[in-house]
């Protein structure tokens, strides 16, 4: 084992993996939020860390470790994330949500990495065998980032297909954050009332405080024309927003209604 002062070898880092894969990913997801909104220099090098410390895991856990198809899939996931970052600023400094991107804007050299990444992961993690029978939360979550990025191919996003990963997301993580992509996923592909039922069975009071909730649940009501239940929602949202960007954004959503 390892002391706290010494570089962990390979064996130990498929034992710490996760740890070190949620570490990772708590970074990235911290430094890529301000970069794509507020653009500080030291976000943005927070956010590169990240993503070559997602690269070197990958690299350095055994071929034969089990933990590597997971991060492998981290790295997808990244490289995915990475690829849209800059597209999600007008160049006014407006926040541009991802179905509102321009595609041509995506950077296409870290979108075929992801893929080939995402590649591997599958290879290493199932066998062969078909997406999401083994795969990991990593894994499955650069497979959803993937089929956003259809557009991006020139194809029509494959909701049915995103809410099936999101299912099988919810059984090995079953985090709020899987819940409302879930929801938004069923509701694009069966219907805006089959999603905004799944979101009415999450409490609200549990989530009083979570702004991404009062979002989905703004964008959902307002799918199926509860404009003034949608505007409460995004009033709720925009107390709780404290990045400018977004909070004009949601401003302007609500104007639209």
């Amino acid at each position: 084992m390892a002391c706290a002062s010494e570089l962990p070898q390979a064996e130990d880092l498929a034992d710490r993996c996760h740890a070190v894969l949620d570490a990772i990913y708590g970074a990235y997801t911290l430094g890529w939020h301000h970069t794509a909104l507020d653009s500080p220099s030291t976000q943005t090098e927070l956010a590169s860390e990240a993503l070559f410390l997602a690269e070197l895991c990958a690299k350095l856990l055994p071929a034969e470790s089990p933990a590597r198809a997971e991060a492998l899939g981290l790295l997808a996931l990244l490289r995915f994330c990475e690829a849209r970052r800059e597209a999600g600023l007008s160049p006014t400094g407006e926040f541009i949500p991802l179905h509102k991107q321009d595609t041509t804007a995506w950077r296409a050299e870290l979108i075929t990495q992801a893929d080939a990444a995402l590649m591997q992961a599958f290879s290493l993690g199932l066998g062969g065998n078909s997406v999401g029978v083994c795969a990991g939360p990593y894994q499955l979550e650069a497979a959803i980032q993937s089929a956003h990025c259809e557009r991006w191919r020139g194809r029509k996003v494959p909701w049915p297909d995103i809410a099936r990963l999101y299912e099988q997301l919810l059984t090995l993580a079953p985090t709020t954050g899987a819940q409302l992509g879930h929801a938004v996923a069923v509701a694009e592909s069966q219907g805006a009332r089959a999603g905004l039922t799944l979101l009415k069975n999450m409490s609200a009071d549990a989530l009083i405080n979570y702004q991404p909730y009062w979002v989905t649940r703004g964008y959902l009501l307002a799918l199926t024309g509860e404009r003034e239940e949608a505007r409460r929602a995004y009033d709720h949202a925009i107390g709780l927003t404290e990045n400018p960007a977004i909070r004009r954004y949601l401003m302007g959503v609500i104007a639209a209604s």
